[in-house]
């Protein structure tokens, strides 16, 4: 029995990692030496599950149609629910057409010192903050086929290495760290998927991932340890 997801999850760390090697659109390779991932809609019940074969039949079968596309441009993906831009430098604009409500740049990355603890964060004296803000990554469609669409963005975001000897301030000398994220929507779903990667080479930083809302409230929950914290 082959684990699909297992395998995937160790192609996409190679790919992000030797991306030369292991994109075909990069390295020219001819279809037989691709890596092939099938998809298709199952019908599934509420919490259950249900077993399916790859076979090999003698008889030629009547081809399901493919759906039509769900990218409708470069750097967008869309459907019936939502629409959602993917910018250069990682940022996303997403689109709730039920609600007709826009939200703009999602997934502001930032990283900022952390002179704390193991289990506290806390800035140094003088403090610096660097976002991927304007970074210009390289935004290409990695897979559409009408039931689920993907395009990401990849770049490298260059972060002090660290902080000073007296941990006052963050270090002069960068190291390069790889960055990766991608929006995923499916064909009869709501929901926008996006998934950061970051080949972190720096140490002593908080990364954050900031969604800007610009909604107004009193109050907010948020995951704890064992409850939410109101």
């Amino acid at each position: 029995a082959v684990d699909g997801s297992e395998t995937m999850e160790w192609f996409e760390q190679y790919r992000m990692e030797l991306p030369e090697r292991f994109d075909a659109q990069r390295s020219g390779d001819t279809p037989d030496r691709q890596w092939l991932a099938i998809e298709f809609e199952a019908d599934l019940a509420g919490v259950g599950c249900r077993s399916y074969r790859l076979v090999a039949r003698s008889e030629s079968l009547t081809p399901i149609p493919i759906p039509p596309p769900l990218t409708t441009d470069d750097g967008t993906v869309e459907n019936d629910y939502v629409r959602a831009t993917l910018h250069a430098d990682g940022r996303v604009d997403v689109l709730d057409k039920k609600a007709g409500v826009e939200y703009h740049d999602l997934n502001r990355l930032e990283s900022t010192e952390d002179a704390g603890d193991e289990y506290d964060h806390a800035p140094g004296r003088e403090t610096h903050t660097i976002t991927t803000d304007g970074l210009n990554g390289t935004v290409r469609i990695v897979s559409d086929t009408g039931l689920r669409a993907t395009i990401e963005t990849s770049y490298d975001w260059h972060i002090p290495h660290g902080l000073t000897n007296d941990r006052r301030q963050r270090a002069e000398q960068a190291a390069a760290c790889p960055v990766r994220v991608r929006v995923s929507i499916e064909q009869n779903s709501p929901l926008v998927e996006l998934e950061v990667a970051i080949a972190n080479r720096a140490t002593d930083h908080r990364v954050r991932s900031r969604f800007l809302t610009n909604l107004q409230t009193t109050r907010i929950h948020s995951d704890g340890h064992f409850y939410v914290n109101e």
